[in-house]
């Protein structure tokens, strides 16, 4: 019997030990999942989302500065391009400001050969704007329009798209980054599940050895009962040999 016990105490300390480096494998599991959500949050709005608005951004004040242009040449006051001169410098200020702001972002050799293209593409947009504007407010109307037509729509298209095709790879770089993020939350998830059923096992087995450990009352009695019934009876059987003789 003592050997039976030493025996199941045994394998409740090593079940409840089970038990313990799992619950504590799962609690550091989850603690580690919620840190790299945190970081990986961290890093998706402090790069590729902040260089996705800045873009966007650039875009926006590109097309808007784009479509003033184009009422210019196509206007028939010679007056509108001296009156949206000082629009036209600061929207080219704010450009500038968001350009360097972009630039300081840049991480991949993809995105800098990128910015790169479209620092050339805004300087030869700038040129052609600027010589439609000068045409236009000296007089030159035809000479305007057909440097408009010539020039400057296909400069402006070009730099468009290099904008659009940076917003894009930021895009690009946003869906990848939450995929990443789901997929590794997916396998936390099915790794803290998988932890949480061998727990559950391991508390069933060792509630199993504890039962086995310790026996119920009522057979405890009953065993002493039977104990007892067989200590009368040799008791019993003395005593009748003893009045007999």
């Amino acid at each position: 019997m003592s050997n039976a016990m030493s025996s199941v105490r045994a394998q409740l300390r090593i079940v409840f030990a089970f038990v313990i480096i799992i619950s504590t494998l799962a609690t550091a599991l989850a603690i580690w999942r919620l840190q790299r959500m945190s970081e990986e949050t961290e890093a998706l709005t402090r790069r590729p989302l902040v260089k996705e608005r800045l873009a966007s951004q650039w875009l926006l004040n590109t097309s808007v500065s784009a479509k003033r242009t184009a009422a210019i040449a196509r206007s028939s006051d010679p007056e509108l391009a001296k009156a949206f001169a000082a629009e036209s410098l600061e929207s080219s200020q704010r450009t500038s400001v968001l350009q360097d702001k972009v630039g300081e972002l840049l991480d991949t050799p993809e995105e800098k050969a990128l910015f790169e293209a479209i620092a050339e593409a805004r300087g030869r947009y700038i040129e052609t704007r600027d010589r439609v504007m000068k045409l236009k407010a000296d007089g030159q109307a035809g000479e305007a329009m057909a440097q408009y037509e010539r020039e400057f729509v296909p400069a402006t298209q070009l730099y468009l798209d290099k904008v659009t095709a940076l917003q894009a790879l930021q895009h690009k770089a946003i869906d990848t980054m939450a995929q990443d993020a789901l997929e590794g939350a997916a396998a936390s998830t099915n790794m803290l599940v998988t932890l949480c059923l061998l727990t559950l096992a391991g508390s069933i087995a060792a509630s199993m050895l504890f039962a086995r450990a310790v026996p119920a009352p009522g057979r405890r009695a009953g065993r002493g009962r039977a104990r007892g019934g067989r200590d009368r009876r040799p008791q019993a059987g003395r005593a009748g040999r003893a009045a007999a003789g």
